[in-house]
């Protein structure tokens, strides 16, 4: 059963809150990330298509410095489901 995501997250701050002035300066704040790598990173992370998780998954498992740690994942998952 998945849980129900309205009792998790809280609602949106009441209009003329201090903590809807709040929110709305975060945002703001991130306008000038704006064209910098740190923002394509940010989108790509948002991109929850299965397609992009997986290849982002398989470049991961391919690379030396992930090898090793992805090796243990795999077969603790796999371990798991038998």
């Amino acid at each position: 059963m998945l849980p129900d995501s309205l009792a998790l997250i809280p609602p949106p701050p009441l209009a003329g809150s201090t903590a809807l002035a709040d929110d709305q300066e975060v945002a703001r704040s991130t306008f000038r990330l704006r064209d910098t790598p740190r923002f394509a990173l940010a989108a790509s992370d948002y991109d929850l298509k299965l397609t992009h998780l997986t290849s982002d998954f398989f470049l991961r498992a391919q690379h030396p410095d992930h090898q090793r740690g992805f090796s243990l994942s795999v077969h603790v998952a796999v371990s798991r489901l038998q």
